[in-house]
């Protein structure tokens, strides 16, 4: 494996900056040796003029789209979920599968807006239960979360993450 390419992979791996020294130190390589590769891998992004570039800012690097194809990218982003949508979901994946009526017991009445925003980002869904609806989440959510495990598991996975704090 070329240095060049590992930092490439690495950089694209990553949705936070990285510095130089943290990226050297992770690639157990000298400082020296990931500096000039880095250096030829932003010159070969800035020369074939491409959507992407390697961006320089003050915590490290990263790979960001350039400018002028923003616009053409930002409707394909999902806009971020507020906290309290956030909240909602947590209390989902926690407890899946939840009764939507007891989720509304624990979260109140703003919790169906936010089942309707996880339901059309395909983050959740529901399945008649009775007079109410099992939530539970979908494995687009685990992939948008990069969790491993399938959607029945997301519970016991993170019982295992906060197990550890």
């Amino acid at each position: 494996m070329s240095l060049k390419a590992e930092i490439e992979a690495v950089l694209f791996a990553l949705d936070t900056p990285i510095s130089l020294e943290e990226l050297a130190e992770f690639l157990a390589q000298p400082v020296a040796a990931v500096t000039v590769a880095l250096q030829e891998l932003v010159d070969e992004y800035r020369q074939r003029e491409g959507g992407i570039a390697i961006e320089k800012q003050a915590e490290g690097y990263i790979f960001r789209i350039r400018s002028p194809y923003v616009p053409l990218v930002e409707q394909l982003l999902p806009a971020e979920l507020d906290v309290g949508t956030l909240r909602t979901l947590s209390v989902i994946a926690w407890k899946q599968p939840l009764e939507q009526s007891a989720l509304i017991r624990m979260r109140g009445n703003r919790a169906y807006t936010h089942i309707q925003t996880l339901l059309k980002r395909g983050l959740i869904e529901r399945t008649p239960q009775g007079r109410t609806f099992l939530l539970k989440t979908t494995p687009r959510f685990a992939e948008e979360f990069r969790l491993s495990d399938p959607p029945q598991g997301i519970a016991q996975a993170l019982q295992r993450e906060t197990d550890d704090l």
